[in-house]
């Protein structure tokens, strides 16, 4: 397991990684709207699974359709490899 929060620049908050402005869900029809909050993503891997916690990422409340900054994903693949 790995805490991503370790990994955000000192004093960087989930705000700063995704900014505060509001953003309607993509998913087709969904009439709901992503709420910045950190996470748990699983990764399959050839050995396993890995999990890392606390990943900030943009949730929609209604569907669950899951957004994370581009950062976060090139955090994630450095630490898979």
């Amino acid at each position: 397991r790995f805490d991503a929060t370790e990994a955000l620049p000192g004093g960087q908050t989930i705000g700063d990684v995704f900014g505060t402005d509001e953003m309607k869900c993509a998913s087709s029809g969904c009439p709901g709207e992503y709420e910045c909050k950190f996470m748990t993503h699983k990764v399959e891997e050839p050995n396993g699974l890995a999990y890392f916690d606390n990943v900030p990422a943009k949730v929609c409340m209604i569907c669950g359709d899951t957004i994370f900054a581009r950062e976060t994903l090139d955090l994630i693949e450095r630490l898979e490899n």
